[in-house]
């Protein structure tokens, strides 16, 4: 990029000691950070060297795609000057430059320095898979013993959290806080603190005091926001209503319920706020009848309006009333004497959740210590500690590695969690902290990225205290209307209290290509489209319209309308997808702009991709009916694997090695192709035994069956017992490639319907093989253990992956996927869908400064 626009230059030229450069999604920011680096390799006076900065990116292909960029870039500067020395010291310096992951980054730090942290040097790293066996290993030892001991505290646990059928509800819990722990710094001392909030209580209690509940002021600040929600409505239902001669009657029933909310707007106590929202004195009336007959001298036109003006005033004032109650309900009982006893009541089952978590921790971390492995979060621990001393203090190491990196680059800084900041911070006490993000791209929270350390960074460096702020807005990536539409779509729907910040105010995009390109070949037709599709089948009642008196909706369907309210029904998924297939079919051969030719040119299946929320349970509808449309696809449906006939068959092969005594798996391993009985056969053999099992049915049959039935029997069984000798003395990987060698599996899948794919399912059973072999466990029983645990767990789900970039098919993949990726022309689906808010439907909550909240 030859011209810098002002936010780049600053970007590039600024020097301060803490910078945080919000940058939004096409505005140049890898330019930018390049350019940054050669100027102060350059250019400055006194200038740097390559090794002397640290730059973080969230991924490996972003680490090097910077390091290729930035060679690139020194390559120009070399050949404009070809005797340069010190742009060839930089290049043979980039070679060592630490440009890579944090994980990366923390790993070659801890192995540098692992007789300091008493490492197994050879230690691995396991992968996700892996880490959820051997957690769910560490999890049945640690709840057996304590169901063995039988502590009342435990117990007053289980009967709290445990679940009605099985302790997976509390097993889910200890793994849901173990996780967010784990990426505090300090996680012991989290936990402590969390336990401390209800032992306070309780030791208050004792006394016959109340200790301090210190979340009063955020649900007072809460609860007040839903309360001035209600007077906002009720306050545009007044103002509505006295635009119409005939609607005045609304108007003193609509503006004596606003005037009771508006002393609770104000009220500072929480006793307070609580006692007279609960009380009798906040009441909604009966709405006046108010006739809706035309009147003898109004206009039809005018008529019509003050139809629709009945209407919403109604609506409103349903809704604020909703609102109200819906508080009410949820705050009854709530008084601070109330919610400190119920503190103390679950003070001994907290303390035994948090002491569980502890335990489980230490023996994760001790099972993995003798299987010489780590995860990513012992690395980013065992790194802290070799920067940090138990007072926060910093380490010789640390001192070192501050005077080795006179500046500390991270890329995607909105995804950082709180463990990964300290680790930043430790490293940058001497120099130059530069932070790049883009808080709208925040979407890791799922992972633990606190996005707030981004937020207040960004208000207290607009407010130029601490560091400087940058913001980068202009995109060099989409078309004036483009970015025209999405800026008129989140100006409207991206608030503080959503997305962090005001769109509107300043988080808009501007245009930054030429005019030349603002087309991209497609003939003037606009590049945003936004499509809206009624619901099938939803009467007013359903929709929650207002009685005739606008005092809220009766629910008549009970059970079943909140079931169809929370899921999407089949026939509203495929007539989206119909909808999203049709004008895929219309953009084929249509003329778009390929950025990478530089030209103009037809544009194809692989030119489009399908954005979803979440894939599960959608991708099947919209692949199925873009197949039966003639569009050729391939969906990332986020479940499949171990539902695929060919993988049922090789589990149902190694659970019959394992016991040939169970009838399910023997019956559908001789059924399929594999094996080729048929159900005729099938039946003829277990007519000889009915009262045994299937494989003594068998044995009957090779001894005295007909020759018909008697010799593949036999040549079964010979079979299945070489099979199982084999799986004693053999790795599972060349048990498996004898099944498929023995028996031409793999060929027969691979000339059924979706041979390729099945065939890629089958080759990634024996790489799931081969993977539990390298994780040190041994054995068909624990390899069926460790295919139940993968099934279980959802942390393998996928079919194997038959796609290159050159195929031509529509993909379907989730947003998160997408990240980093680029399609002339994307459709997002299923965004009608409600938030997912499951995090916040937990028994307990979870919240890095408020710690751990019962509900």
């Amino acid at each position: 990029m030859n011209q810098w626009n002002e936010g780049q230059h600053q970007a590039i030229c600024i020097r301060d000691k803490q910078v945080l450069v919000s940058a939004a999604a096409g505005t140049g920011k890898t330019a930018v950070l390049v350019e940054r680096v050669l100027r102060r390799t350059l250019d400055d006076q006194p200038p740097l060297e390559m090794d002397q900065f640290l730059l973080v990116t969230f991924t490996n292909a972003a680490a090097q795609e910077m390091r290729e960029r930035i060679s690139k870039a020194l390559s120009l500067r070399l050949e404009a000057a070809p005797e340069d020395l010190r742009i060839q010291k930089q290049q043979l310096l980039l070679g060592k430059a630490a440009i890579s992951t944090l994980h990366a980054f923390c790993l070659d730090l801890v192995r540098q320095y692992y007789t300091v942290l008493g490492v197994d040097p050879q230690s691995r790293i396991l992968n996700e898979v892996e880490q959820t066996l051997l957690k769910q290993e560490v999890m049945d030892e640690l709840l057996e013993l304590q169901y063995q001991e039988g502590v009342e505290d435990f117990n007053d646990l289980v009967r709290r959290f445990g679940g009605e059928k099985d302790d997976e509800p509390l097993r889910n819990l200890i793994l849901q806080i173990d996780t967010f722990a784990v990426c505090q710094p300090d996680s012991n001392a989290w936990l402590d603190r969390a336990a401390a909030r209800f032992e306070d209580q309780r030791s208050a209690q004792g006394t016959g005091n109340a200790a301090p509940l210190p979340f009063l002021p955020i649900l007072l600040q809460q609860s007040q926001k839903q309360v001035c929600q209600a007077y906002q409505a009720l306050e545009q239902a007044e103002l509505l209503a006295g635009q119409y001669p005939a609607l005045k009657g609304y108007g003193p029933l609509l503006q004596a319920e606003r005037l009771q909310l508006e002393d609770l707007i104000h009220e500072q106590r929480w006793e307070t706020f609580q006692s007279v929202l609960t009380s009798d004195r906040i009441v909604f009336g009966r709405m006046p009848g108010i006739s809706a007959k035309q009147g003898s001298q109004e206009a039809v036109g005018a008529y019509n309006r003050r139809l629709q003006a009945q209407a919403r005033i109604k609506a409103l004032r349903a809704a604020a009333k909703d609102q109200v109650k819906t508080l009410q309900d949820n705050l009854a009982g709530c008084t601070c004497a109330q919610m400190a006893c119920e503190l103390a009541d679950t003070a001994p089952a907290m303390g035994a959740l948090v002491a569980l978590v502890k335990q489980f921790r230490r023996g994760y971390d001790q099972t993995k210590r003798e299987k010489a492995a780590m995860d990513f979060n012992d690395i980013e621990h065992w790194a802290l500690k070799l920067l940090h001393h138990e007072d926060r203090s910093a380490t010789e190491i640390a001192l070192a590695l501050n005077q080795r990196f006179s500046e500390i680059l991270v890329d995607e800084y909105q995804d950082i969690n709180p463990m990964q900041e300290a680790l930043l911070q430790a490293l940058s006490q001497t120099g130059c902290y530069y932070m790049v993000g883009d808080i709208k791209q925040s979407i890791y929270g799922f992972r633990q990225a606190e996005p707030n350390l981004f937020l207040n960074k960004y208000r207290a460096f607009k407010e130029n205290a601490e560091g400087s702020l940058v913001r980068l807005e202009e995109n060099y990536r989409s078309s004036q209307r483009l970015i025209q539409g999405i800026n008129a779509l989140f100006d409207v729907i991206m608030k503080p209290a959503l997305g962090g910040i005001d769109y509107q105010a300043e988080g808009r995009l501007c245009c930054g290509l030429p005019p030349a390109s603002e087309d991209g070949g497609l003939n003037g037709e606009n590049t945003l489209e936004l499509h809206i599709l009624e619901k099938p089948g939803r009467s007013e009642a359903a929709n929650g319209e207002p009685d005739a008196e606008g005092n809220g909706a009766k629910d008549t369907a009970g059970a079943g309308m909140e079931k169809e309210e929370e899921q999407e029904s089949l026939d509203t998924l495929e007539a989206e997808a119909r909808v999203a297939g049709n004008r895929i079919l219309s953009f084929v051969d249509r003329p778009i702009w390929d950025s990478k030719g530089e030209r103009i040119r037809p544009a194809r299946f692989r030119d489009m991709v399908v954005l979803l929320p979440a894939v599960k349970g959608v991708a099947p509808v919209f692949a199925e009916t873009f197949s039966k449309l003639g569009i050729p696809v391939y969906a990332d449906m986020g479940t499949g694997y171990f539902g695929a006939q060919e993988i049922q068959t090789v589990v149902s092969f190694l659970r019959v090695l394992d016991n040939p005594r169970q009838d399910i798996p023997l019956g559908a391993l001789m059924l399929s192709p594999a094996i080729g009985f048929s159900p005729e056969e099938m039946a003829r053999i277990r007519l000889t035994d009915r009262k045994g099992s299937l494989y003594e049915s068998l044995v009957r049959t090779a001894r005295k069956g007909p020759d018909s039935l008697h010799i593949p029997v036999r040549a079964f069984l010979k079979a299945l017992k070489a099979y199982r000798r084999l799986s004693r003395q053999d790795s599972m990987e060349n048990v498996i490639r004898s099944f498929y060698r023995n028996t031409g599996f793999l060929e027969m899948a691979g000339a059924m319907p979706g041979g390729p794919q099945r065939q890629a399912n089958l080759n990634a059973m024996v790489q799931r093989a081969r993977q539990f072999e390298e994780s040190n466990m041994k054995g068909l029983y624990q390899f069926l253990n460790f295919l139940e645990g993968l099934e279980k767990s959802g942390a393998d789900l996928n079919p194997a992956a038959i796609l290159s970039e050159a195929d031509d098919v529509v993909r379907i993949m989730t947003i998160h996927k997408s990240k980093g990726l680029e399609f002339p022309i994307v459709l997002l689906c299923t965004a009608g869908r409600k938030f997912n808010m499951q995090n916040q439907n937990q028994d307990i909550l979870i919240h890095r400064h408020w710690g751990l909240a019962p509900v």
